[in-house]
């Protein structure tokens, strides 16, 4: 979007350029915009997958239903080289809204709700699924927002379970009608364990 400030910065750039044409990289999008929402505006990001991005608002994958995080510079180049990572296990909390936002209202006010009621640190490490009526009736940029702000609440990933809301958004960046077969496999569990269950309306 803009040019690189300086010539250090400038010289970054160079070598990722020169990199991703060294390793024939075919999904490279130089100078598209931010990372975590560049890839799903290309079809890269979708339901069940376990992805990591090098900002701590890569969370923002959680709107498709992708375990996806953000990890620092170290722990990336160790992905790039090994394809694997370590990491923790986290719980989830569940972040229900029901009934329906009012005029005016959008995601981000949801999550400063929540910042304000459960804190910078109420999701510390945590998973945080993101449900309810409210969350239903959103748009995939409106449930991007809301991952994304995860990051926020200190959680490690937001989530949020995908369905047709999701599937049209998909087909519509192109991704074939055959790999969104299976979003009834990535619902949430009722079963499933939470470490906490918060109510909002």
């Amino acid at each position: 979007y803009v040019p690189a400030a300086d010539a250090d910065s400038a010289q970054i750039v160079r070598i990722a350029r020169d990199w991703v044409r060294a390793q024939g990289i075919q999904n490279f999008y130089d100078e598209q915009g931010i990372c975590h929402v560049v890839t799903p505006q290309h079809g890269h990001i979708r339901p069940g997958m376990f992805a990591v991005g090098g900002d701590s608002h890569s969370c923002t994958g959680g709107a498709f239903g992708a375990y996806m995080f953000g990890i620092g510079a170290t722990e990336m180049l160790g992905v790039v080289v090994t394809g694997e990572i370590w990491l923790r296990v986290p719980h989830t909390i569940a972040m229900e809204w029901t009934g329906q936002l009012g005029a005016g209202v959008c995601a981000k006010d949801m999550m400063l709700h929540m910042c304000t009621r459960f804190g910078m640190d109420g999701g510390q490490y945590e998973a945080v699924e993101y449900c309810g009526a409210a969350v239903r009736a959103l748009s995939m940029n409106e449930r991007m927002t809301l991952c994304n702000m995860t990051a926020e609440l200190g959680g490690q990933a937001g989530l949020i379970a995908p369905d047709a809301v999701t599937r049209d958004w998909l087909l519509a960046c192109g991704v074939p009608a055959q790999e969104l077969q299976d979003f009834a496999h990535w619902q949430t569990d009722a079963r499933a364990p939470l470490l906490a269950h918060h109510r909002m309306a």
